[in-house]
């Protein structure tokens, strides 16, 4: 009985090994192949205007500008800068006696830390809103036809 034992317990650990070389092999076989991965187009972010309460602009002086940025990507943006877009400065209908060369719009960079935008969750885009004090400055000798004037500054990203 105890040969047959013996012999059975050698065929067990033999059958053993054969298996554990073989999966040996498999795990470290080199190989190779082809992949590929595509990535998508990224939506535009909004930024949209909205009305500052404090650091309104006079004559001579900085002012406010508050804006929000819409995220409608379903990952975090990033927004390294907001910078003067290609609609520039522009003041509502009723005073268009007020020279938008008086007004003048600074570069902003939170700092030199920029901005993180949230992703969109669910059907909400992610929102940040901003507030650039200073932002905006009017010459001293602007036209009286710039009080009580609403003034647009066209936003975008920038580098």
């Amino acid at each position: 009985m105890l040969r047959r034992t013996s012999a059975r317990l050698a065929i067990v650990a033999a059958a053993a090994l054969v298996a554990s070389g073989g999966a040996l092999a498999y795990f470290s076989a080199a190989g190779g192949g082809d992949g590929s991965a595509s990535v998508g187009t990224p939506a535009a972010l909004t930024i949209s205007a909205g009305t500052p309460t404090a650091g309104l602009l006079y004559p001579g002086g900085t002012g406010e500008l508050d804006a929000t940025v819409s995220n409608p990507n379903g990952f975090q943006a990033r927004v390294n800068s907001l910078v003067l877009g290609g609609a520039g400065i522009a003041v509502d209908g009723g005073h268009s006696g007020c020279d938008t060369s008086a007004l003048h719009y600074t570069s902003q960079d939170n700092g030199g830390a920029g901005w993180d935008v949230p992703a969109r969750a669910g059907a909400i885009d992610g929102r940040l809103d901003v507030q650039l004090p200073g932002a905006i400055s009017m010459d001293a000798a602007a036209a009286n036809a710039c009080q009580g004037a609403t003034i647009t500054v066209s936003l975008a990203t920038g580098p």
